[in-house]
């Protein structure tokens, strides 16, 4: 019986350095302005996400939406705005053009890397993250006026299921 603890052991152990080897996995890192780390999300290569917020000035909705890429690269891959003048403000003539689709004025195919993206959190406005169909409303992670770090890095296994298992016990399922 001892020798078969120690087998199954063994394979497991097996089992956790071939997919970690094999399986890139990473994290969608929220940290706070001062430099603590809040939360971290599982990723997947072409998993995508938005951030979604009022604009401050012309109070039209306004969505980004990211995507990791194979490589494990944040893209900034398309922006959408509530309103024209809104749109005009982000970008007034935008290689891509603008479309109209949905309801929205849209910027697609940006395909901008990016190492880092902050947002500060609005006082009258609702900012949050959108991915995989759950919401994640910033006033829960940091105080309005606060600003969030959105970072993307590569995680070990362990990492990985972690982040899994504490967001399935917050009801985050992502």
């Amino acid at each position: 019986m001892r020798r078969l603890c120690v087998y199954g052991m063994a394979v497991l152990l097996l089992l956790y350095a071939i997919i970690s080897a094999a399986v890139p996995l990473y994290s969608l890192n929220i940290s706070h302005g001062s430099g603590e780390n809040l939360i971290a999300l599982p990723l997947s290569p072409g998993d995508q996400w938005a951030i979604h917020f009022t604009h401050s000035w012309y109070r039209a909705p306004q969505n980004e939406i990211y995507r990791l890429d194979g490589q494990g690269n944040m893209l900034l891959v398309e922006v959408n705005f509530g309103s024209y003048p809104a749109a005009l403000y982000y970008n007034e003539n935008p290689p891509q053009g603008f479309v109209r689709e949905d309801g929205w004025w849209k910027i697609k195919r940006i395909d901008q890397f990016l190492d880092h993206v902050r947002f500060k959190v609005g006082y009258t406005t609702d900012c949050r993250l959108i991915m995989k169909g759950k919401q994640l409303h910033f006033t829960s992670l940091a105080s309005s006026g606060e600003s969030l770090i959105f970072t993307v890095g590569k995680a070990s296994l362990s990492q990985y299921l972690y982040s899994l298992v504490v967001l399935n016990m917050k009801g985050m399922q992502v």
